[in-house]
């Protein structure tokens, strides 16, 4: 899969996003963070690891999460399956880093539904290294990011995220703003694999040239 070299580096969260509540907000930060498909007792439960309480300070239920699931998905925000959508995600994410969400989430996440390179089969075990990936890449541990890199070459099919995998996510969209919140060290290894990238596609990124070109 090629990237397109116009993915829109102007994307932003839609307005429906901006009316939601602080709670509503933060099921959407962990769906994006889950990043797979996961029944509602799963995701109340990373709700509760993470010490997240519902609107009334309740504790939620597979049932009691349903309704506000529902409104996710009826304003498009999740799909069918619970998960956040591709075009948002990475907004989403980027949105609960800002909003100090992230590392506790992510932190829940992990303790509910573990990765293991041995145990998951096909697409999920590629999957769940991309949600790694994804959270050391959000956590600025790149250690972790490095170690799921080198996972992902061994168990993903898709040429990109084998090989390019912060082009799949850093470039869905591009935000300079954000990219300059990063440490040196994470910039250069993110804007690295975006210029290997245009270089073995012959595909320009259009985003990431003209931050390097204004820098």
């Amino acid at each position: 899969m090629i990237i397109e070299a116009d993915h829109s580096s102007t994307r932003t969260i839609p307005a429906a996003y901006q009316t939601l509540s602080s709670f509503e907000r933060s099921l959407l930060h962990l769906a994006s963070i889950i990043y797979e498909s996961v029944n509602r007792n799963i995701f109340a439960n990373c709700l509760r690891r993470a010490q997240i309480t519902g609107p009334q300070g309740e504790w939620l239920t597979a049932a009691t999460i349903g309704p506000f699931l529902q409104k996710l998905q009826d304003l498009e925000l999740l799909k069918s399956d619970w998960s956040c959508p591709d075009e948002l995600v990475e907004l989403v994410s980027r949105d609960a880093v800002a909003a100090g969400n992230f590392r506790a989430m992510a932190e829940a996440v992990q303790g509910e539904i573990p990765f293991s390179q041995y145990q998951l089969k096909g697409p999920q075990r590629c999957l769940r290294a991309m949600r790694e990936y994804r959270i050391g890449l959000y956590t600025s541990d790149m250690v972790h990011l490095e170690n799921m890199h080198l996972i992902l070459e061994k168990q993903c099919e898709d040429e990109v995220v084998m090989r390019f995998p912060a082009v799949r996510f850093c470039n869905n969209p591009f935000d300079d703003n954000w990219l300059r919140t990063l440490a040196p060290s994470l910039q250069f290894y993110i804007l690295s694999q975006m210029m290997n990238y245009s270089l073995h596609y012959l595909s320009l990124l259009e985003g990431p040239f003209t931050y390097l070109g204004n820098e």
